[in-house]
């Protein structure tokens, strides 16, 4: 990862250059995002896995735009991968297909104190089997702007961590009443 982080860098770098070079820098919307994060440590966890900790699942996600959005702004506001190709979409001004999952992001470029969405699910079919688990392990887990909840097929625990007041995410109210 430490490797890999100044690669992307450079490689990025080349890109923007590259758009600059050829005075493409007022038709060009870059886009810069990732397929999910890494444990690095925390939580005593190494690359990604089966915890769905904060981590693990905020990737990087960077709009560019120089005919939309705020400049040099962050938002809180709750997506996912699904919302980028509908965002995509709705920034070049077509419809997605009946029945489409993704909701557009451009209201919060434009707005980043706007609200999106209220809640994410994530769902993990891991192909291994998991020691301590006995069994490849399907998990399932929606995260709010206050809480986050994890559920294990086949077993009678899971995880419950209120964001706000635990943001580490170390305390499990799971069995809390």
């Amino acid at each position: 990862t430490c490797g890999s982080i100044p690669c992307i860098d450079e490689a990025v770098g080349r890109m923007l250059r590259a758009v600059q070079d050829y005075g493409l820098e007022e038709s060009t919307v870059v886009i810069f995002t990732s397929d999910h994060g890494e444990h690095l440590g925390d939580h005593k966890l190494l690359l990604k896995g089966l915890c769905h900790y904060d981590e693990l699942l905020r990737v990087p996600f960077i709009w560019s735009d120089p005919h939309e959005g705020a400049r040099g702004v962050h938002t809180a506001a709750i997506s996912g991968t699904i919302d980028l190709s509908a965002t995509i979409l709705d920034r070049v001004r077509l419809q997605p297909y009946h029945g489409f999952q993704g909701r557009s992001f451009l209201r919060v470029i434009n707005d980043p104190s706007a609200s999106h969405r209220a809640e994410m699910l994530i769902e993990d079919e891991n192909q291994r089997h998991v020691a301590g688990l006995g069994t490849r392990p399907r998990e399932r887990t929606i995260v709010t702007d206050r809480w986050r909840l994890s559920i294990f097929l086949g077993h009678d625990w899971g995880e419950l961590y209120d964001l706000k007041d635990d943001p580490g995410e170390f305390k499990n109210l799971w069995d809390a009443p």
